[in-house]
């Protein structure tokens, strides 16, 4: 609220300093250097107009949404393939921002923002595992088209979850 105020504000006075620079340019008074200068910021006002709206936009809407997934396993690892999409067998977001992956000893932690639509889809996956995992051996890459993939070392190895989570 407060930066949107802030914004209001410098909107008032940002308008204004170019009201004042256009009618003072129309007057006679001013020398060469004075409008020469006008002119060279009037070029720049596009500019400053995009950083302004850039800064001021109202504010985008967040959605949170759980990623499609799969799994498997072997007898020393488990592997998880993550879709940027609610669905499996709908196309992902290739476009996904900062994306992160935090593993613990008995879980796993996937995030990433997608922009669709003039809102902010923000994927967050968070799996309390089955049983514990090696966390310096486990391992994600960013696949493109949509998808991650992660990799897991299970700590006790030659055993078989019943489930993932």
């Amino acid at each position: 609220r407060r930066q949107r105020q802030m914004c209001i504000r410098d909107s008032k006075r940002y308008e204004k300093s170019i009201r004042l620079l256009m009618e003072s340019y129309k007057t006679s008074d001013f020398n060469v250097q004075a409008k020469a200068a006008i002119i060279s910021l009037r070029s720049n006002i596009d500019k400053w107009d995009d950083i302004f709206q850039e800064r001021c936009r109202p504010e985008k809407k967040i959605q949170i949404v759980s990623p499609a997934f799969q799994w498997a396993q072997s007898l020393g690892n488990v592997y998880i393939n993550v879709k940027y999409s609610s669905k499996l067998d709908s196309p992902g977001y290739l476009e996904v921002a900062n994306e992160t992956v935090n593993f613990t000893e008995r879980g796993i932690f996937l995030s990433g923002d997608v922009n669709y639509e003039n809102n902010i889809l923000k994927f967050l996956l968070s799996l309390d595992l089955f049983g514990d995992i090696v966390v310096q051996n486990s391992t994600w890459t960013h696949e493109g088209v949509g998808r991650a993939y992660i990799s897991l070392e299970k700590k006790k190895k030659k055993k078989k979850y019943s489930a993932l989570i």
